[in-house]
């Protein structure tokens, strides 16, 4: 059997479906999120919401770029624990926004879409 030859010109796809292991890593993070949050680790809380923006990175829009460049200086530039907070919740339900867009957040019932068959 030939060796299989890289062609820029055919589309790159993989055997596996990476979404599926994108997803239980996602999941694994947002459940670290919620003991950080807890717990009000804000520096462990910021360091798992960038795990999970490395995660969403590759697939977000040049938007989603822009506006968490935004927000990460708005985390920086925090000058009392209530804007940091802030900052941080903004960052947290943005990522929970870019993750449903990609299609990898929660999806909802739509019983005329429902068959059996």
């Amino acid at each position: 059997m030939p060796a299989q030859v890289y062609n820029e010109d055919l589309p790159a796809q993989s055997k596996f479906n990476s979404a599926t292991f994108k997803i239980y890593r996602l999941n694994n993070c947002w459940s670290k999120v919620n003991e950080l949050w807890r717990d009000a680790d804000f520096h462990g809380l910021n360091w798992e919401l960038d795990i999970i923006w490395a995660e969403l990175w590759c697939d977000a829009t040049k938007d989603h770029k822009e506006h968490m460049k935004k927000i990460s200086k708005e985390i920086t530039d925090a000058t009392n624990r209530a804007k940091l907070i802030n900052a941080l919740r903004k960052k947290w339900f943005f990522l929970f926004d870019i993750e449903k867009d990609q299609g990898l957040g929660k999806s909802y019932y739509d019983p005329d879409s429902y068959s059996l068959v």
